[in-house]
């Protein structure tokens, strides 16, 4: 049985790794901020635990400071539950290749341990049209969606991340194809 979960613990927990990892490397918020390609307020929110961390957010950081995105999530304590909302993806480039991968890796989990859609949403604490959207890449999942999906489908943090890259995927429009005979 899953329990309810503070969420801005999550936010809180994960900002303090960044926090930590960016001193560690002796990074300064300024740097990483321009790094990730945010303002330094964002930064300070997000190590503050004031704004959840996107999946993008949590991608480029990682791959920033030189760490495992699993090193984000350390310690953590689960189970987690409870219905949350984040910011609108920002839907375009790194995110976009990044948010596909995660999607398809979650929807893989899921098929994997026999669960539906409607199954998993009701155990994570998401929204079932939220959790289509997430496994088709069209929302960008939040800290808080990925500790819970990993704690539901007993993955590591990082099999979400397992694949990404940094290449923006392009994809010519398909042709219109002739129907294929469903036997051959």
């Amino acid at each position: 049985m899953i329990a309810s979960y503070d969420m801005s613990h999550v936010n809180r927990h994960v900002g303090e790794g960044l926090r930590l990892a960016r001193e560690v490397r002796q990074i300064s918020a300024e740097q990483l901020a321009q790094d990730l390609g945010i303002s330094p307020e964002r930064l300070e929110r997000l190590e503050a635990g004031e704004e959840e961390a996107t999946s993008t957010d949590l991608h480029l950081s990682a791959r920033a400071l030189g760490v495992d995105v699993s090193m984000f999530f350390e310690g953590l304590a689960k189970p987690c539950t409870g219905a949350r909302t984040t910011d609108a993806c920002r839907g375009e480039g790194l995110g976009r290749a990044v948010n596909a991968n995660l999607g398809a890796r979650v929807r893989l989990a899921r098929e994997v341990r026999g669960l539906s859609l409607e199954r998993l949403a009701q155990a994570a604490g998401i929204e079932r049209q939220r959790l289509e959207n997430l496994e088709y890449g069209e929302e960008e999942a939040a800290a808080s969606d990925i500790h819970c999906l990993a704690d539901v489908l007993d993955v590591a943090v990082a099999y979400f991340f397992e694949g990404a890259t940094d290449q923006v995927p392009y994809h010519d429009p398909p042709e219109e194809a002739a129907p294929r005979p469903m036997f051959a």
